[in-house]
């Protein structure tokens, strides 16, 4: 096999598992926010989800996995995009081709919004859950009636829309979920998934900020 059918072959096997690991962000995403939501409930109920998350045998084993599923996703981005940037504007898209701007913003979007997450998980997965009186509700709620960690907080939930949206659409066609014929469909499920978890997670924060702010 020449060395361009193998090159080839290594970068379909990259988008797939980009796409793949995608979905499974996509997915994390979808059960955080369910579960975050109960922060409108008030402390009593947070809490009892915390707690219930972190009484599952084998959590930190979970943790660590879904870290390596976003360091795996970042990984493939990164070198797919280099790979483009040396051939052509092909790979990790959905029907036209991706431009150099849109894959810049994809990129980027990406790790800003990994740091984003990196500093919000540190946060309440080592704040001081074991000795605030309100536990995680207490920590989480302390961290979001700081205005800049709130600022923050909702522009990294902003910068997550666009991502999103786009990687839907990119993570079904990657794994071959995605057909011409119904393209119309995925993305207009993506839009709409991208949505809901962006007003869902930005709700959140501002909802803290107003109420005890």
């Amino acid at each position: 096999m020449s060395q361009p059918e193998k090159r080839k072959l290594s970068s379909v096997t990259r988008k797939y598992i980009m796409g793949l690991t995608g979905l499974m962000l996509i997915g994390y995403l979808v059960a955080h926010l369910a579960g975050n939501v109960l922060i409108f409930q008030g402390q009593e109920a947070f809490n009892a989800y915390a707690a219930g998350l972190h009484s599952i045998h084998g959590f930190v084993l979970i943790e660590l996995a879904l870290a390596l599923v976003f360091i795996v996703h970042i990984w493939t981005a990164i070198s797919l995009t280099i790979d483009n940037r040396k051939a052509r504007p092909v790979g990790y898209q959905v029907k036209k081709r991706q431009s150099p701007l849109s894959a810049l913003i994809m990129i980027w979007s990406g790790l800003i919004v990994l740091a984003f997450l990196a500093v919000h998980v540190v946060g309440l997965r080592f704040g001081p859950i074991d000795t605030h009186p309100a536990g995680v509700f207490g920590v989480m709620t302390d961290q979001l009636t700081n205005p800049i960690i709130m600022v923050i907080y909702v522009l990294g939930v902003v910068l997550l829309a666009p991502h999103l949206k786009h990687g839907i659409q990119s993570s079904l066609r990657s794994v071959g979920l995605s057909h011409d014929g119904y393209l119309k469909m995925v993305n207009s499920i993506s839009i709409a998934l991208a949505t809901v978890l962006t007003i869902g997670f930005a709700v959140i924060p501002l909802y803290i900020f107003a109420m005890k702010g």
